[in-house]
């Protein structure tokens, strides 16, 4: 019956283990953090080391060895030597380009490697929220089953076998189920007003209205009855779960008007 708020601790679970689960999940993000930094740096100069001139100075050597020799100038060991170092530099290029491929292949992996863990640390940081129970509404504890150091179950592993922790309610609007019998059921409708009694208070009367008539009867002892829901305010909150009421739903009601006993009546014979 303790009153509760909204967003209000109600019950912790041991965090121990979780709050280590956030602790290993935030180094495996520092981690890759730090691979991810290693890898932007070998991808920067691997595309420095692969946008050196040598192909260029050793291409002018060629051409220039070639205009020699065609004027007898040059020998062909130089033609031959200049040939030699421009078909080596050529090559060691493509081992540059390949390895500035491989490096931003590993750049893009360590990236992913990051969002990885990122994702694992929101996981873990969510579970250990999960380790603390709110209130996810304002109103009364209704139930509470458990007691401290209970083992409980999450619903995430077990869904509908899960521990259940406490049963809250919001009691500042209530509702009674009575039946109303087939005869009657055609003159009650949405929205009437309807007056309610407790064993508690019997001295006095709650008011409330129809909100719900069931479209289907229920057949009990050859008597065919229909479920009515009645909604009452209930701010003081002195209407509780489970008590029994009597409704009496108000069909027609006249105000300012002459009430004298029935025995002051006079009928005529005829």
């Amino acid at each position: 019956g303790d009153p509760v708020t909204e967003g209000q601790v109600l019950a912790e679970l041991d965090k121990a283990d979780l709050q280590a689960q956030v602790r290993e999940a935030k180094a495996m993000l520092a981690g890759a953090e730090a691979n991810l930094q290693a890898a932007v740096a070998a991808e920067a100069k691997a595309r420095i080391d692969a946008a050196n001139p040598e192909v260029a100075f050793n291409q002018r050597d060629y051409d220039r060895a070639q205009g020699l020799f065609q004027v007898k100038i040059a020998s062909q060991q130089q033609m031959d030597d200049a040939d030699r170092a421009l078909q080596m530099s050529k090559n060691r290029q493509l081992l540059l380009d390949a390895s500035v491929q491989t490096v931003a292949a590993q750049t893009e992996q360590a990236r992913a490697q990051v969002a990885a863990a990122k994702a694992a640390l929101d996981r873990a940081e969510e579970s250990l929220g999960y380790a603390t129970i709110r209130a996810p509404i304002s109103g009364i504890v209704l139930h509470r089953p458990t007691e401290i150091g209970d083992a409980v179950s999450s619903m995430l592993n077990l869904g509908s076998a899960a521990t259940l922790i406490m049963t809250l309610g919001d009691v500042s609007s209530v509702y009674i189920k009575g039946d109303v019998d087939e005869a009657d059921i055609g003159k009650t409708e949405l929205s009437q007003f309807v007056r309610t009694k407790v064993e508690a208070y019997p001295t006095n009367s709650f008011e409330g209205v129809v909100k719900r008539i069931a479209p289907m009867g229920r057949d009990q002892n050859n008597v065919t009855t229909f479920e009515v829901r009645v909604t009452i305010s209930n701010p003081q909150g002195k209407l509780r779960v489970g008590m029994t009421a009597n409704a009496e739903i108000v069909l027609e009601e006249r105000t300012n008007v002459l009430l004298i006993p029935e025995t002051a009546l006079v009928y005529d014979k005829d």
